[in-house]
């Protein structure tokens, strides 16, 4: 039998939005806020919904204000949990594991030797890791090149993420997967009663250890490749597809009409 579902994590980026730089599409996300009120509120099949993103906390914060969530939300890449109901902040990653104020060297440093190179900046908020932003994917590969040839001693113990338009600079000791089992430690939702959704490599740290692993059309393969359900739908609209299905999961399994129901990876 499978796990009800109790939880639904989503990245932003696209997942919740689109990955370039859009206005919001307001009837999706009036959508989403009534859904998750409902949810909230008991509703019977309906899991909450809660976001797990590398964006700075800010940005989070007015995301979760505007779609209603109260649950514990992920930010920062897993650096940083936010609650709304209580308005509290949780670091959960220090500096950059090195001490001695490793990562805002770093920053300065690619601040004055890379980005008069190339056209990226610094997103920024950020206080736990650096993300750096170009106009397209190219550029980033580019960028990604640089940083591995002339900052190797530089980044040692740091992993590089890469999306469409953006790359990561994360410490190892923390990613979305670490603040996931946190999350999970805090609400006592076991990750096997989780769906999570997501869209590029960097999801795949928190995606894989969900009970129920899912992405919306415009996913890479590799993510593709460890799902349970993949949207026909992209960003937004998919996000609202795949909460339709968990919702799916739940009644059918409340209803005892199936036992044991499986969805087929896909490759």
């Amino acid at each position: 039998m499978q796990n009800k579902i109790l939880l639904i994590v989503t990245d932003v980026d696209g997942c919740l939005t689109e990955e370039r730089a859009t206005a919001f599409n307001m009837a999706n996300f009036t959508w989403l806020r009534d859904y998750n009120a409902k949810a909230q509120a008991g509703e019977s099949h309906f899991a909450p919904l809660t976001l797990c993103t590398g964006r700075p906390q800010p940005y989070v914060e007015a995301l979760v204000k505007m779609l209603n969530i109260t649950l514990p939300s992920i930010s920062e890449n897993g650096g940083i949990l936010y609650e709304l109901k209580t308005n509290r902040y949780t670091y959960l990653a220090g500096d950059s594991g090195k001490g001695d104020g490793h990562l805002l060297k770093l920053k300065k440093k690619i601040s004055q030797e890379l980005l008069p190179k190339i056209e990226t900046s610094i997103q920024p908020g950020k206080e736990t890791h650096l993300t750096l932003i170009s106009p397209d994917h190219p550029t980033i590969e580019k960028v990604r090149h640089l940083l591995q040839r002339d900052f190797r001693e530089d980044l040692n113990g740091y992993l590089l993420t890469i999306s469409e338009n953006c790359i990561n600079i994360v410490p190892q000791h923390f990613d979305k997967g670490t603040a996931l089992l946190k999350l999970s430690e805090l609400l006592q939702i076991p990750p096997q009663n989780m769906a999570g959704i997501g869209d590029t490599e960097a999801d795949m740290a928190f995606m894989k250890l969900v009970g129920y692993p899912m992405c919306p059309a415009n996913a890479v393969p590799a993510v593709k490749s460890i799902c349970h359900y993949v949207a026909e739908k992209q960003y937004t609209a998919g996000l609202i597809e795949i909460i339709e299905k968990c919702v799916a999961i739940n009644r059918k399994m409340e209803e005892n009409a199936v036992s044991g129901l499986t969805f087929p990876i896909h490759g």
